[in-house]
């Protein structure tokens, strides 16, 4: 007799260690990659686990969508060429 544990598939999934070594932004990739594989692959999580790895979740692709936000945001102000000063306009 098997149990869900011996049956549940094992999917690669990038070390969450070696995320951390590339920064914040794919540290969070990464972890909401695992939640996502928890909540939908894998036959161990319990469903009184889905309510906060919902809330992580979100929380994750709420940091995910404010870091890209911020990245975007820097780049337009990179572009963004200066005016020239003119001190005789004060």
């Amino acid at each position: 007799m098997t149990t869900d544990r011996e049956e549940a598939e094992v999917v690669p999934i990038r070390p969450v260690t070696k995320a951390v070594e590339m920064g914040r932004r794919d540290f969070l990739v990464s972890l909401r990659d695992r939640l996502w594989h928890a909540m939908h692959e894998d036959k161990r999580t319990q469903p009184r686990d889905l309510p906060p790895l919902s809330r992580q979740l979100r929380d994750i692709n709420e940091e995910l969508e404010a870091i890209d936000a911020r990245a975007e945001q820097e780049a337009i102000d990179a572009a963004t060429p200066d005016e020239a000063f003119d001190p005789e306009e004060i």
